[in-house]
C-alpha cells in the first residue's frame, strides 16, 4: 500500500474515533440516568448559565502580618472553604484569591443565599464550655466575670422561638473543636434519648484524652455542657451518667453528639463547617450577588440562537464564495464544535456565557484558516497547475500562517486562563480547547476530504 494511502486511511481512522468519543464523553452512556443541576448532558454549566450566589469575602488580617504569613493565611482560608462546600455537594464551586486579602466564592446551583453566606463566612470557632445556668431571653441573668451569656441557635429561626434559650456559660473553654477528626449527621432511632437528626463528632486521639478529662471534672445528670460555635450555643445536654461510667473506665472517649430541633440541611450544613475545621482569621462578606436560573435559561437561549445565526450566515458566505469547497470548511467546523463540546464533556470543565462566546469565536477562526488555504489554492490554480498540485502547495504554503495564527491566540488564552477568573477562565478554557482542535480538523479533517479529491483526479476543483 502507497504510503499516501496509508497516511489517508490514517487520518480517517483519528476522524472517527474523534467523533465516537466526543459523543461518547457527551451523552456518557455507562453511566446511570441522574437529575443533576447545572449540567446539560455531561456539560457543566457556570453560575452566570444556571444561577447561584457569588460571594466576596475580606480577610480581617491584622496590620503588620508579614507578606508569608498573611499567604499563609489566605491559603489556608481557601483550603477550609474548598472542603466546607466540597462536603456540602455544590456543583462545581469556583474559588479564587482576589488581590492580597479577598477571596471571591461562586456557588453554581445554590439557591439559599443565606445557607451560602453561613457557609462560608462562619469562622466556626467550636468550643465546649460548662453551663452555669440557662433560661429564656427574658430572665435577668447576673453573670460573673468569669462567665457571659450566649444564646441558643433556635432564637434565630422564628418557627423554633418558642424553644429559645439564653445561657450563662464560662468564657473559659473546657476544650475547642481543634481536637475535631469529623463530624457526621446521623438519624437517631425511637426510644433511643437523641434528637430524631443529631451530629456525631468524633475526636482525634489528643481530643478523645482531652474529652475523658472533661467528663470528669463534671457531675453526671446535673451539670451541662454547652457546644458553641461562633458563639452561639447549638447543644447543651446533661452529662448521662452512662458516659461519666465510661470515661472511668477507659483512658479515653473519643465521640460525643450536638442534639437540636435540626432539618437535614441545617445538620449537613453543620457537619461540613466543623468537619472543615475553624478559619484562621476572620472573613467579613463585602459583596454577594444572585444570579437567577431564569436568567441563565434565557442566556443559553440567546447563545444558542447566536451560534445557529453565525453558522447559517458563515455557511451561505462560503458555499457562495468558495462553493464546493466553502461546503467542506462547514463541515469541518461541525466536527470542531463536536469535538471541543466533547473535551469540554471530558475534561469536566465548565461552560460559562463567555465560554458560549468563545464557541462562536471559534466559528470564525476555524473559517479563517479553510479561507487561508483556500485562497493558497486559487493562487496556484491561477498560476496554471493542476489540482492536486494546487491542493498541495496550499496546504504547504498556508500552514506556517495558520500555525502562526493559532500559538499567538493560545498564548494570550493561557494568559487569561492564569490572571482571570470566573467567566474569564471559563471563555479562555473554551478557546485553549477550540484552537488546538481546530488545528486538527483544519489539518487532519479538512485535508482528508481534499485527499480524496485528489485520489479520484479531479481535474477541476470547485472552489
Amino acid at each position: 500500500m502507497r504510503p499516501e494511502v496509508l497516511m489517508n486511511w490514517g487520518r480517517l481512522a483519528l476522524i472517527v474515533i474523534a467523533i465516537i468519543a466526543s459523543v461518547l464523553l457527551i451523552f456518557a452512556p455507562w453511566q446511570p440516568p441522574q437529575e443533576r443541576p447545572c449540567t446539560i448532558r455531561e456539560i457543566r454549566l457556570g453560575l452566570d448559565l444556571c444561577g447561584g450566589v457569588t460571594i466576596t469575602l475580606e480577610a480581617q488580617i491584622p496590620p503588620g502580618t508579614s507578606p508569608n504569613d498573611r499567604q499563609q493565611i489566605m491559603d489556608r482560608s481557601i483550603s477550609v472553604l474548598e472542603t466546607r462546600i466540597n462536603a456540602l455537594g455544590v456543583t462545581e464551586p469556583t474559588i479564587t484569591q482576589a488581590g492580597d486579602t479577598r477571596i471571591v466564592v461562586q456557588l453554581p446551583g445554590t439557591t439559599d443565599p443565606e445557607q451560602a453566606r453561613q457557609l462560608v463566612g462562619s469562622t466556626a470557632l467550636l468550643e465546649f464550655r460548662k453551663v452555669v445556668k440557662e433560661g429564656p431571653p427574658g430572665d435577668t441573668f447576673t453573670e460573673e466575670l468569669d462567665e457571659e451569656v450566649l444564646m441558643g441557635y433556635e432564637c434565630a429561626k422564628p418557627e423554633l422561638k418558642e424553644k429559645c434559650q439564653a445561657y450563662i456559660v464560662k468564657k473559659e473553654p473546657l476544650m475547642t473543636g481543634a481536637v475535631l477528626s469529623k463530624a457526621l449527621v446521623r438519624f437517631s432511632q425511637p426510644g433511643s434519648g437523641l434528637s430524631p437528626i443529631y451530629i456525631e463528632l468524633t475526636f482525634n486521639d489528643t481530643g478523645a484524652h482531652q474529652w475523658r478529662d472533661v467528663i470528669l471534672q463534671l457531675k453526671p445528670e446535673s451539670d451541662r455542657i454547652a457546644a458553641v460555635l461562633d458563639r452561639v450555643v447549638y447543644s447543651a445536654p446533661q452529662i448521662a451518667k452512662s458516659l461519666y461510667e465510661t470515661a472511668r473506665r477507659q483512658p479515653k472517649v473519643d465521640r460525643s453528639v450536638i442534639m437540636g430541633s435540626f432539618t437535614a440541611d441545617e445538620a449537613r450544613l453543620l457537619a461540613a463547617i466543623l468537619s472543615a475545621g475553624a478559619l484562621p482569621t476572620e472573613l467579613k462578606i463585602i459583596q454577594e450577588s444572585i444570579v437567577g436560573p431564569s436568567l441563565g435559561r434565557d442566556s443559553i437561549e440567546k447563545g444558542i440562537t447566536a451560534s445557529w445565526i453565525a453558522g447559517i450566515v458563515v455557511l451561505v458566505f462560503m458555499v457562495l464564495y468558495y462553493r464546493l469547497s466553502g461546503f467542506i470548511a462547514v463541515f469541518t467546523q461541525l466536527l470542531n464544535l463536536l469535538v471541543v463540546i466533547g473535551a469540554l464533556a471530558g475534561l469536566k470543565a465548565t461552560l460559562t456565557l463567555p465560554g458560549i462566546a468563545g464557541l462562536i469565536l471559534l466559528i470564525g477562526v476555524g473559517v479563517d484558516s479553510n479561507v487561508l488555504i483556500f485562497e493558497r489554492m486559487r493562487e496556484e490554480l491561477r498560476l496554471g497547475k493542476v489540482a492536486r498540485a494546487a491542493i498541495d502547495a496550499g496546504y504547504h504554503r498556508a500552514l506556517a500562517t495558520i500555525w502562526d495564527s493559532h500559538v499567538t491566540t493560545l498564548i494570550t488564552a493561557l494568559f487569561l486562563f492564569i490572571f482571570g477568573t470566573g467567566p474569564i477562565r471559563g471563555f479562555a478554557t473554551t478557546l485553549s480547547l477550540g484552537i488546538i482542535i481546530n488545528l486538527f480538523t483544519v489539518l487532519i479533517g479538512t485535508r482528508l476530504v481534499f485527499e480524496f479529491v485528489k485520489m479520484r483526479k479531479v481535474e477541476r476543483l470547485s472552489i
